[in-house]
C-alpha cells in the first residue's frame, strides 16, 4: 500500500498547469492521431456521425452546445478560446483529472491505478490533448479496476449484460473487450444466468442506441461500417500503402508483421506511450509472480485474454497514420500492460516505494521529452 494524497495533488496541479496552458499557449502540445479533425468532427454531426463513439460524441456536442454556448458564460471567456478545439481540450483536462481523483480515492494506495496514471500516455491525455481518448481513457481502467476487484464469478448478470451492451457505443474499441468479459462470464453458467446476461446486454445496447441516435438501427450499422478503415482506406503513411491483409481487414499482412522493421516500429511506440519503466515492472512482475498464478479461474483466463488481445492489436493492426503519428491509438494497450504490471506489483511485499515512483517519473519524462521532440520535427 502506499499513500496517495500527494498523487492526488500533482493531479490537480497537472490539470490546473494544463488548463492555464489552453489560454497561454505556452507549450505546445502534439496533435496526433485525428486531432486535427476533432473540431470537424464535434461541429458537423450530418457530415461527422462519429458512430464508432456515438454516446461520447454525442455527449461532448450536448455539452459544448449547454457549457460553451450558455450567454453568462460567453462573456466571461476570451474570444481566443471559444472554438471547438479549445472545448475539447478543457473538457479532456477536466475529465482526466476527475477520473484518476476517482480512481486514485476508489483503489488507494494500488499500483494497477498509480502506475497507469503515470505513464506517458495518460499525461499527454491530461495535458490538452486534442482528441477523443482522453474522455474514455479513465473508463477504460476504471473497468479494469471494477473487473479484477474481487471474484470475476460474483459480478452481478445485469452489470455485465449493460457493460457489454453499451460500452461498444461509447467506443468501438471496447467492443473486443467486452465480448470478452461476457464470453469468460457465461462459460459454464446455467441457463438462466446466461438468459439474464443476455437479456441485459441486449437492453443496453438498445436503450443507448435510442438515447444517442436518431436515426433507423440499420442506419447505424450502415453508418458504421463506411466508417471503418477497412483495407488501403485512409492509409496516410506511405509505408505502410499496401500492407493491409485484404480489402476488408484493419490489420497488417502476415509478411510485415514480425519484420524487423515493424518490431522496432512497436518497440518505439511502446517506449512513448507505456514508458520503459511500467514495461521492466511487467516483465518482472511475471518472472517473481509466475508460480503464484493459478491459472484456471475465470479471473485468471480473463487476464490472458484482455492481455493477450491488446497485445494482439498492437503488434497487428494498422496506424494509419504511422507509428509516431497514430500512438495514441493503442492507448487500450499501454494502459493493459501497465494495469497488470502494477497488479503484480501489488502482490508482492517490502516494495521501496520512494524507487518504483522516482523510476515511472524519469521514465515518463524520458519519453514525453523524446515523443514531443519527434513530433515537433
Amino acid at each position: 500500500m502506499v499513500r496517495n494524497i500527494h498523487i492526488k495533488w500533482m493531479v490537480a496541479v497537472l490539470g490546473i498547469a494544463a488548463a492555464v496552458n489552453i489560454f497561454t499557449k505556452t507549450i505546445i502540445v502534439p496533435e496526433l492521431g485525428d486531432g486535427k479533425l476533432m473540431a470537424l468532427i464535434l461541429a458537423n454531426r450530418e457530415i461527422f456521425p462519429a458512430t464508432k463513439y456515438l454516446a461520447g460524441m454525442e455527449t461532448l456536442r450536448m455539452g459544448y452546445a449547454a457549457i460553451w454556448q450558455f450567454p453568462p458564460l460567453l462573456i466571461l471567456l476570451p474570444d481566443t478560446i471559444i472554438n471547438h478545439s479549445d472545448f475539447i481540450r478543457i473538457a479532456g483536462i477536466v475529465v482526466m483529472a476527475c477520473m484518476s481523483i476517482y480512481l486514485l480515492q476508489a483503489y488507494p494506495g494500488k499500483y494497477r491505478v498509480l502506475l497507469v496514471i503515470t505513464t506517458p500516455i495518460w499525461i499527454l491525455f491530461s495535458f490538452g490533448y486534442l482528441e477523443y481518448y482522453p474522455f474514455i481513457a479513465g473508463v477504460y481502467l476504471a473497468l479494469l479496476c471494477w473487473a479484477f476487484d474481487g471474484d470475476f464469478e460474483e459480478k452481478s448478470e445485469l452489470s455485465i449484460g449493460l457493460i457489454a451492451g453499451s460500452l461498444p457505443l461509447l467506443y468501438l474499441g471496447f467492443a473486443p473487450v467486452s465480448f470478452i468479459m461476457l464470453l469468460v462470464y457465461l462459460w459454464g453458467a446455467r441457463t438462466a444466468v446466461v438468459a439474464r446476461t443476455l437479456a441485459a446486454l441486449f437492453l443496453g445496447f438498445v436503450i443507448t442506441l435510442k438515447i444517442f441516435w436518431a436515426n433507423n438501427l440499420s442506419d447505424y450499422f450502415i453508418s458504421l461500417y463506411q466508417e471503418m478503415n477497412f483495407g488501403e482506406k485512409n492509409t496516410v503513411y506511405e509505408a505502410y500503402r499496401g500492407m493491409s491483409a485484404n480489402a476488408t481487414s484493419i490489420f497488417f499482412k502476415s509478411s510485415y508483421v514480425w519484420s524487423v522493421a515493424h518490431l522496432k516500429e512497436i518497440s518505439g511506440m511502446l517506449a512513448y506511450g507505456l514508458g520503459l519503466a511500467p514495461i521492466a515492472i511487467f516483465a518482472i512482475g511475471i518472472f517473481v509472480h509466475i508460480r503464484k498464478v493459478v491459472f484456471f479461474t475465470k479471473k485468471s483466463i480473463l487476464a490472458i485474454l484482455i492481455l493477450g488481445w491488446a497485445l494482439f492489436y498492437l503488434i497487428y493492426t494498422i496506424p494509419k497514420l504511422g507509428p509516431i503519428v497514430d500512438i495514441d491509438m493503442f492507448f487500450m494497450t499501454y494502459i493493459t500492460v501497465a494495469f497488470f504490471g502494477g497488479a503484480l506489483l501489488d502482490m508482492s511485499k517490502n516494495i521501496k516505494h520512494t524507487a518504483i515512483g522516482t523510476l515511472c517519473l524519469l521514465s515518463t519524462c524520458a519519453s514525453l521529452m523524446l515523443l514531443l521532440r519527434l513530433t515537433a520535427i
